[in-house]
């Protein structure tokens, strides 16, 4: 069966590709569009494809020659796996990345946009749950979700490890010097590599609330000190 597509000026490739008209999107092809145009902004059939998760298009795409995830990038400098929102449209994007070069699927993965965000980081803030967890199980094994990590910034700490609790009040400049007068000849030597593992699990902030309500604790203590003497010298 012969298939005739009317299409006038307004219609392009990028239009075509959002909308999932692949028999267009070829037609256009085969008048001399590039499959890989972009327009203004950068974008591609494939940005649009993988945005509005239209599979038959983007494989289709995908299987023409020349076409390359990674080098296709908007003004936002996101590729098409930036702009996924499932993982179906993620595993086409990256077969076709691993079956040119095998490790180009982890660059593709791992690859930044002008806000330093990678594609993980982009679904996980835009909600698409699944997409995050297909990526964390394949390629980001170590990647802790937003949800995850905003749980772990409001439990409050129960236990805090009273050694630990002393590094961050001295990191901090919380932990007064034994003669008050800024020098402490027991001054701790900060372990950075205990803080840097506190900055990556997200337990930082919950340490430094502890530890600036020790610190308010101890000015309260001391300021009732005061008063006591200043009281008992009085009478």
């Amino acid at each position: 069966m012969h298939l005739t597509i009317n299409f006038d000026e307004e219609d392009n490739i990028w239009t075509a590709a959002s909308d999932g008209k692949l028999a267009l999107v070829q037609k256009l092809v085969a008048a001399g569009t590039a499959v890989d145009a972009q327009d203004e902004t950068g974008y591609s059939v494939l940005h649009a494809a993988a945005a509005y998760g239209h599979e038959h298009v983007l494989a289709w795409a995908l299987g023409q020659r020349g076409v390359d995830v990674l080098r296709l990038v908007d003004e936002d400098g996101d590729t098409a796996l930036h702009v996924a929102e499932s993982p179906a449209v993620a595993a086409l994007l990256l077969a076709h990345q691993s079956a040119a070069k095998p490790e180009s699927a982890n660059l593709l993965v791992h690859a930044r946009n002008a806000d330093g965000l990678r594609a993980i980081d982009v679904a996980d803030a835009e909600g698409h749950h699944q997409l995050v967890a297909f990526l964390k199980e394949n390629y980001c094994k170590d990647y802790v979700p937003l949800a995850e990590r905003e749980e772990q910034e409001e439990q409050s700490p129960v236990d805090i490890d009273s050694d630990l609790l002393r590094h961050v009040l001295a990191a901090i400049d919380l932990h007064p010097d034994s003669n008050g007068d800024g020098n402490n000849d027991n001054s701790l030597s900060i372990d950075l590599a205990r803080l840097a593992s506190l900055v990556e699990s997200g337990q930082l902030d919950a340490f430094v609330h502890a530890a600036q309500i020790h610190h308010q604790t101890s000015n309260n203590d001391n300021d009732n000190d005061d008063e006591a003497k200043d009281a008992s010298i009085t009478e």
